[in-house]
C-alpha cells in the first residue's frame, strides 16, 4: 500500500489529473475475477446471488398477475369451459410401432400354421386343400413382409425425430 501511495503522490505532483486507481482498476478487476484467482468463487457466488435477487424482485411484481391467470384458467377448467388434453407423442409413436409388430407376428403365426396345414394336407393327398393353404400362407407371408417394411419405416422416422440418426 505504501508503494502505491508513494507512486500516486509522485504522479499527482507531476500531473494533478493523474489517478493511479483509475489506471490500475481494470488490471485489478481482471486479476480479482480471473479463474485462477482465489476470489473467483466469491465473485461467482456474488453474481449468482445478485441474479437471484433481481429475479426475486421481478417476481414480486409479476407473481400476482401470473397467479390471477392460473386461477382464471383453473376456474375455466372447473366450469367446463376449457378442456384439458395431454398427449404424449413419444408414447403414441411407440404404441404404433408395437401394434405394427403385433400385426407382423400374428401374420407370421398364421402363415406358418397354414404352411403346416398345407403340408399335412399334401401328405394326405388332399391337393386342393393343400394348394389353398399354401396360397393363404403366401398371402400372409406377403403381409409379414409389408408389415416389417412398415416397421423399418416407422423406426427410421423415430430415429430422425429423436436425433439418433
Amino acid at each position: 500500500m505504501r508503494s502505491f501511495t508513494v507512486l500516486d503522490g509522485i504522479g499527482k505532483s507531476l500531473d494533478p489529473r493523474f489517478d493511479l486507481t483509475a489506471i490500475a482498476a481494470p488490471f485489478a478487476r481482471a486479476l480479482l475475477f480471473s479463474s485462477s484467482s482465489p476470489y473467483a468463487p466469491l465473485f461467482n457466488d456474488l453474481k449468482r446471488r445478485s441474479a437471484n435477487q433481481n429475479r426475486a424482485v421481478l417476481n414480486l411484481f409479476k407473481a400476482p398477475n401470473a397467479l390471477e391467470s392460473v386461477a382464471a384458467t383453473v376456474r375455466s377448467l372447473e366450469r367446463g369451459e376449457l378442456k384439458l388434453r395431454v398427449r404424449a407423442l413419444e408414447a403414441e409413436r411407440a404404441l404404433e410401432r408395437v401394434q405394427a409388430w403385433q400385426r407382423v407376428v400374428v401374420s407370421a403365426v398364421v402363415a406358418s400354421a397354414l404352411v403346416n396345414v398345407g403340408t399335412v394336407l399334401s401328405v394326405s393327398a388332399a391337393a386342393a386343400g393343400a394348394t389353398a393353404s399354401f396360397v393363404g400362407a403366401g398371402f400372409f407371408g406377403l403381409m409379414v413382409l409389408s408389415g416389417y417394411l412398415k416397421i423399418v419405416k416407422l423406426e427410421k422416422k423415430e430415429a430422425q425425430l429423436t436425433g439418433a440418426v
